[in-house]
């Protein structure tokens, strides 16, 4: 499991165990954006996408890889070279 290097992350916030109840305590958040590839989960631009550092990458669940030039990007495969951050537990949109 890769970690999230500290010029990508923005601010930090606290979150109940009551909101996510299944995921641990190593939760991030990021915003889904270049293009709308996963209509059919519920994801265009601008979701947030809640993801757990300790569930493991499983084939065919979204998770956040991050790759060499450390950009982010949500895939249900791993690319060669891509290291996994997290998978996928959440999304929140607004109305």
């Amino acid at each position: 499991m890769a970690n999230i290097p500290p010029e990508l992350v923005q601010s930090y916030i606290h979150c109940s165990n009551l909101l996510f109840p299944e995921s641990s305590g190593k939760l991030f958040i990021g915003i889904a954006d270049n293009g709308n590839h996963f209509l059919e989960h519920g994801i265009k631009e601008g979701t947030k996408l809640v993801f757990d550092q300790e569930k493991p990458f499983e084939k065919g669940q979204l998770s956040c890889f991050i790759d060499r030039a450390n950009k982010l990007h949500l895939l249900t495969t791993q690319k060669r070279g891509y290291k996994h951050l997290g998978r996928l537990v959440a999304t929140i949109s607004a109305f």
